[in-house]
């Protein structure tokens, strides 16, 4: 069959383009992926077990977008999931994104109170502030707290997530994976998460199924 469209990659970009394409266009499109599976590294199954196992390492969904949310809500229903994160800082269990919270953890109770009100003296309660924002600051403790959480938070993790550090991947690693949460506001700059309860994500057997996509 000859068509207009050839997506290369039945991944979280390129079904849903399929998809789109096919249903929105009424339009043929051709998809073609290397492995012999859809769904790219989202990819999951249940194994002989009953177990449904993500064979390249866990995935979550989670967005900030209604439009988003609205559009995958077309082709499943939603199993509520609640993300919480623990790091190993300095010997502590610290919440992670980096919070008001996490400073508790770190210091004694008058050292957390010193640094959270200069903090709240330098940005406004519920702002979200980058750590490279932060480690510029004309304030030693605020920039020593900064260059703390850089360098037990955020260097080790955006390095093994994009191959570069902070400082290098601005356009590659997500604003809340570099900012420090202020109290009164959630730590999550992606308000809207889930799980679909199908093993493959539903919006590649969307695509998958669709009858002019192939």
């Amino acid at each position: 069959m000859r068509t207009r469209w050839l997506v290369v990659g039945a991944g979280l970009s390129g079904a849903p383009l399929a998809e789109r394409i096919a249903r929105g266009l009424d339009d043929p499109v051709h998809v073609v992926d290397r492995r012999d599976h859809i769904a790219g590294n989202a990819f999951d199954g249940t194994n002989e077990h009953g177990v449904m196992v993500h064979h390249y390492g866990a995935h979550i969904f989670h967005t900030g977008s209604s439009t988003v949310w609205r559009y995958l809500s077309r082709f499943t229903d939603w199993r509520e999931y609640r993300h919480r994160v623990l790091a190993e800082v300095q010997g502590a269990q610290v919440p992670l994104p980096f919070s008001f919270d996490s400073i508790d953890c770190l210091f004694s109770p008058t050292e957390a109170e010193l640094i959270k009100h200069e903090l709240l003296g330098a940005y406004p309660q519920g702002t979200k502030v980058p750590i490279l924002k932060l480690m510029e600051s004309d304030r030693p403790r605020l920039r020593s707290l900064a260059e703390l959480i850089y360098r037990y938070v955020f260097l080790g993790y955006t390095t093994k997530q994009w191959g570069a550090g902070p400082r290098t991947s601005t356009g590659l690693c997500p604003g809340g994976s570099r900012s420090l949460s202020a109290p009164g506001l959630s730590t999550s700059t992606t308000p809207t998460r889930g799980s679909p309860p199908r093993a493959i994500p539903p919006w590649w057997l969307a695509c998958s199924t669709t009858p002019t996509s192939r």
